[in-house]
């Protein structure tokens, strides 16, 4: 029997914000473990502390030495919290239109390989990705193009046939440029807090969406150029 086709180009997903309803677990439980700690950070810094490592927020804390004892609550309060883990409106409709579509579909997580695991498993997701490359798998993570790179040797398929990088962060955004690759700009304005629109526009997006059902008609318009009606049945917020 001839082995099974693989996909025609590939759609890589960062997970936390754009894909996953998660942005609260993460600020939450680090909040509440800087409380515990009697630190936090400055005002000015509170609205750029996502897609940073665990070092860089002790550091903006002013409490480098106290890395291991910031992980450990950190950690714990984030396990606690994965029960309560949700997809994206139209999260899960996006994901099988591209399998629909014979298009591939990865994660590219800044998050570490123990909570996106436990997260996909949550969700019912484990092995709906073709790829899922966490933190600690690539040497440099983004904003670095590694990953692309990575997802395309892994699919098979080469980086040029990449659709699109889908994030909601500046590092998603210049990773997928930085690869060469297409990129949209998640951004439904749940996350104001924590993002600063100015900034993730300067990292000069390809496209910006609100819903997953604009997500999917740029996917089609990107793997095909097809004039069908795209997204149908992908609900958006």
């Amino acid at each position: 029997m001839p082995p099974a086709p693989g996909p025609t180009g590939a759609v890589v997903f960062d997970f936390d914000g754009p894909a996953g309803n998660t942005i609260w677990m993460w600020t939450e439980s680090r909040e509440e473990a800087f409380v515990e700690m009697g630190i936090g950070l400055p005002p000015e810094k509170r609205n750029d502390t996502l897609s940073k490592s665990d070092r860089v927020y002790m550091e903006m804390a002013g409490a480098p030495e106290r890395l291991e004892e910031f992980k450990a609550r950190y950690f714990a309060k984030l396990r606690a919290l994965i029960p309560r883990a949700e997809l994206e409106a139209g999260a899960m409709e996006a994901l099988a239109w591209c399998k629909a579509e014979g298009i591939g579909t990865a994660i590219v997580t800044f998050a570490y390989r123990w909570y996106i695991d436990a997260v996909l498993e949550k969700l019912g997701l484990s092995g709906a990705f073709d790829c899922v490359l966490a933190f600690e798998d690539v040497k440099n993570p983004k904003p670095a193009p590694d990953s692309i790179r990575i997802v395309a040797e892994r699919l098979g398929i080469s980086a040029g046939e990449i659709v699109v990088v889908v994030g909601d962060s500046s590092n998603d955004i210049w990773m997928g440029n930085a690869a060469g690759s297409r990129t949209i700009l998640y951004n439904h304005g749940g996350h104001s807090p924590y993002r600063d629109r100015g900034k993730l526009m300067r990292a000069e997006p390809g496209y910006v969406a609100r819903d997953f059902g604009r997500v999917a008609a740029i996917i089609l318009e990107l793997s095909s150029g097809k004039q069908k009606k795209a997204g149908a049945g992908i609900r958006g917020k």
